[in-house]
């Protein structure tokens, strides 16, 4: 059936992992995403105390 070639073309491209690091990046966007929906509702805003590409050093 023309239906079950359309479907069978649509589906036979190779699936790519993109990592684990992708996967992490994304779950810290989506928690800083609703973090700053919460704050929102109590009237606060969320301000970034550090780069997050800088580590932090104890001294």
């Amino acid at each position: 059936m023309l239906i079950d070639k359309k479907y069978l073309t649509l589906t036979s491209h190779e699936c790519t992992d993109p990592g684990i690091d992708a996967y992490e990046q994304q779950y810290r966007d989506r928690i800083l995403k609703n973090l700053k929906i919460k704050a929102q509702a109590f009237g606060l805003e969320l301000i970034p105390i550090c780069d997050s590409t800088q580590s932090v050093s104890s001294e």
